[in-house]
């Protein structure tokens, strides 16, 4: 996510855009979601913004009593902290408009960090506890840098890959499926003047 980060500042300062779309493939948390599905992140939450309770050195881990709450990650507002991030809703309703048919497309709520989970167990206390409809690697370091720099940003995502499903291996594939969906979200976005 650092990577993503300092690119998106870059790419920002250098093209200075009308917004940002952070599109690509990632895993599915919500069970109902299947490979082709879309995402719209509505809300982007950062999956590794846990507290651990202090445990003697031979008493091992329990990632299920980590706690998910008290984390201050980001600070878009110096006066506010947060460690769930937003996409600009004009570009989540404009993506919500194009038809698709390779799937359904949800509104929900991405996760992203530097991991990739395969453990149902840990995959579906994330999908409770922090209501991630599906996980991938640098939406939220994107839109941290988009917020910072006052650049409306949005997180779009395809299901590539289910751990729910075990027919459902990543495949690089639904990749294109999402790049041409966002194509079309683009076009959308510039016929209507949305962000103008």
């Amino acid at each position: 996510m650092v990577n993503s980060a300092v690119a998106a500042a870059l790419a920002i300062q250098y093209y200075d855009p009308l917004c940002v779309i952070i599109q690509g493939t990632s895993g599915a948390h919500d069970p109902a979601l299947h490979q082709g599905d879309i995402v719209l992140g509505e809300n982007v939450v950062h999956l590794g913004r846990f507290f651990t309770p202090h445990c003697d050195k031979g008493d091992g881990s329990d990632p299920f009593t980590w706690d998910p709450q008290g984390s201050e990650i980001v600070a878009v507002d110096p006066d506010e902290f947060t460690a769930v991030l937003h996409s600009d809703m004009r570009i989540i309703d404009a993506a919500a408009a194009v038809p698709y048919p390779d799937g359904r497309v949800i509104r929900g709520t991405i996760g992203a960090a530097d991991i990739w989970n395969k453990e149902l167990d840990m995959i579906d206390h994330l999908h409770k506890t922090l209501g991630s409809d599906c996980e991938e690697m640098e939406g939220f370091g994107v839109l941290q840098a988009c917020a910072q720099l006052g650049v409306p940003c949005a997180d779009i995502r395809v299901i590539s890959n289910s751990e729910w499903h075990k027919e459902e291996e990543f495949n690089e594939k639904y990749g294109e499926s999402c790049q041409m969906f966002v194509l079309e979200v683009i076009r959308r976005l510039i016929a209507e003047k949305t962000l103008l």
